[in-house]
Parts: structure tokens; sequence; C-alpha cells
């Protein structure tokens, strides 16, 4: 019988190995407990820069993977901790954009039994300001800033603005860029955002912004226009179009009007509301 002593010998090390990491974790962890890891004063980005060497982004990435991050969503050192952290991380990097858009999707969202309250949604939302005014470009952060809008502020009127920054963004998937596009258009929501495009069209300084709010402005009245001519359709036939091209062929419109951002128009049969889709 012929003994493979090569092959015993690694298993033997791998033994010793294993042997070894167990003794020394047993051990750290007493240490540990014995004596356990002196408390580092708080530090700020003026701190940081003192040591850094200019390398200001590398350190904020630092922080935040191997440290800011982690306190969420738990938050066990609290929301003042986790602000100032989150605080200092944006201070060294202001155009880092994950930092913005991460405490946008995750603080929101608090554990039981944590309270969320006025003061905790007034920082998320100074967050996704900052973030707007100074990150680097990410259709992320101004998506879930009119999340949070929406969700927590109901303020629709600002979260039609940012789900319209968003769809300006570039890497916006398809899907998202719909249903940003289309937000304002709720029946319940138009009155309210139609007058804040209207103000945005006769306030507007730089041209690109006029002319994306003389189309929001145009997609309102189209919307209106439709729906009464589905009303018209209804008193002529008894019953409301099943779509669109129905008031065409039914003699009620000439054509459908084109939507400004190239969508198609749908219509209710059982209400006769006109819904954009793409």
């Amino acid at each position: 019988m012929t003994i493979d002593f090569g092959s015993m010998a690694k298993k033997f090390l791998i033994i010793v190995f294993l042997a070894a990491a167990v003794f020394s974790q047993y051990f750290y962890d007493g240490e540990k407990l014995k004596n356990p890891p002196l408390a580092f004063p708080e530090i700020s980005a003026g701190m940081v820069r003192a040591f850094n060497l200019g390398l200001d982004s590398a350190s904020a990435g630092f922080l935040w993977v191997n440290g800011v991050m982690s306190e969420l969503p738990f938050l066990r050192e609290g929301l003042d901790k986790y602000l100032n952290d989150l605080s200092i991380v944006n201070n060294l990097d202001p155009k880092f954009s994950f930092p913005y858009y991460w405490s946008l999707l995750v603080l929101p969202n608090p554990p039981k039994p944590q309270k969320f309250d006025e003061y905790r949604l007034n920082k998320i939302i100074e967050i996704g300001e900052r973030g707007v005014k100074e990150a680097d470009t990410d259709w992320r952060v101004s998506f879930y800033l009119a999340v949070s809008y929406h969700l927590y502020k109901n303020d629709y009127v600002s979260a039609a603005k940012y789900f319209d920054l968003a769809v300006r963004q570039p890497g916006i998937p398809d899907s998202i860029k719909i249903f940003a596009q289309n937000y304002a258009f709720v029946p319940r929501l138009r009155d309210k955002t139609r007058q804040i495009w209207e103000i945005v069209y006769k306030t507007a300084q730089d041209e690109e912004t006029k002319n994306r709010a003389l189309a929001y402005v145009t997609r309102f009245e189209e919307l209106d226009f439709l729906e009464q001519a589905a009303k018209m359709y209804k008193e002529k036939y008894g019953k409301f179009p099943a779509k669109a091209e129905d008031m065409v062929s039914g003699k009620i419109l000439k054509t459908i009007p084109p939507d400004p951002f190239d969508s198609q128009f749908r219509i209710d049969p059982g209400n006769g509301m006109v819904e954009v889709i793409k």
C-alpha cells in the first residue's frame, strides 16, 4: 500500500491553519472584551483634509464605504450622528452622488418602532436638495427626491418638478422615464401641476426650461381637448370611444393632436378620461 505523504502533508497544514485561525479569533475576541477599542474624537472634513494629501474624493469614498453607509438603515448611533457623518462625506466631495441618493432611498424607511417625524423628513429633503445642486448628474438623486416629496410631503408640485429633472438625466431606464414623464398627468394632480408649469413658462430665463414648460402646458391642453371630444362622442354615439382613433373615424375630430413628448393617448371607455402611454 502506497502512502501519499504529499496529500497527508497538505491536509495536516490545512488542519493546523484552521486551528490557528480559530485560536486567533478566540484570543482576539477575548482581548476585545477585556480592552474595548478606543473611542476616537469626532472628526470633521477640515481634520480629514489636514492629513489626506489633497485626496478629498478618495477620502470621501473611503469614509462612506467603510463607515457611514453601514449606519443605515438602523441608525444605531442616532439620526444626528448619521447626518454629521454624511455631511463630512458631502463636504469632502460634494459631487459624490451615491451618498445622496442612497440616503434618499433608505433613510425614509425607519425600522419599527423608530418614529418617522418631521425633523427626519426635513433632513431627508435637505439631503436631496443639496444633491440636486452639487452632485454629479445622476437621475437617481432627483428621482428619489421627487418620490420623497410625493410620499412624505404630499407636495405634488415639487414632486413633478424633480421627476421632470430626472427625465432629463442621462442613463435613466425607459420604464422609469415614462413614469416620471407622465407623473403630473394623473387626473387628480393636473390642476396643481398645470399652474406650476404655466408659472415656469412665464418666468424661466433659459430657453431649455421654457421649452419644456411649454411642452407640459401643451400636453395639459391636449388632454382637456381630447376629453371634451370624448364627451361629444358619447353624446353622439351613446358611449365613450374605445380608443382615441374612434373620434377620428366617428367624425368628431379630424386628427389626434401629436403629443409633445412623442407618447400616445389612451381613453378609458368607462369614463372618457385620457391617459398618456408610451
